[in-house]
C-alpha cells in the first residue's frame, strides 16, 4: 500500500476517534448542566407549582361542581375560580356513568 493512502486513512481514522470523543465529552457536560438546573422539590423556589388536586370536582350524582384549591378544600364555583361550561357536563354525565366523582384538571 503507498504510503500517502496510509498516513491520510490514519489521520482520517486518529480524526473521526477525536471528534466521537468530543461528542460524548459535549453530551456529558450538557448533561450534567441540566440535571443541575432542574429544580428539585425539596427547593423553595418561586416558580410555577404543579397541583397535585384536580381543579374542580364534579359530583355525578348531585350534579354539583366545587372548585378545589392547592391545599383540596372545596369551595363553590365563582367567577374568579372559574367554571365549567354546561355541555362539558352533559358530556360527562353521559360518557362516565359508572363514576361518583370526577376530577376536572
Amino acid at each position: 500500500m503507498d504510503t500517502f493512502i496510509f498516513q491520510t486513512i490514519m489521520r482520517v481514522a486518529d480524526r473521526l476517534l477525536l471528534s466521537r470523543a468530543s461528542d460524548i465529552v459535549q453530551r456529558q457536560n450538557r448533561n450534567q448542566k441540566l440535571a443541575v438546573e432542574e429544580p428539585t422539590e425539596n427547593e423553595d423556589n418561586k416558580g410555577v407549582k404543579k397541583r397535585k388536586l384536580p381543579h374542580f370536582r364534579y359530583y355525578l350524582a348531585k350534579d354539583r361542581v366545587v372548585s378545589v384549591n392547592r391545599k383540596g378544600k372545596e369551595c363553590p364555583t365563582t367567577t374568579q375560580s372559574g367554571t365549567i361550561v354546561r355541555n362539558v357536563l352533559a358530556h360527562l354525565q353521559h360518557g362516565e356513568k359508572e363514576m361518583e366523582v370526577v376530577g376536572i384538571g
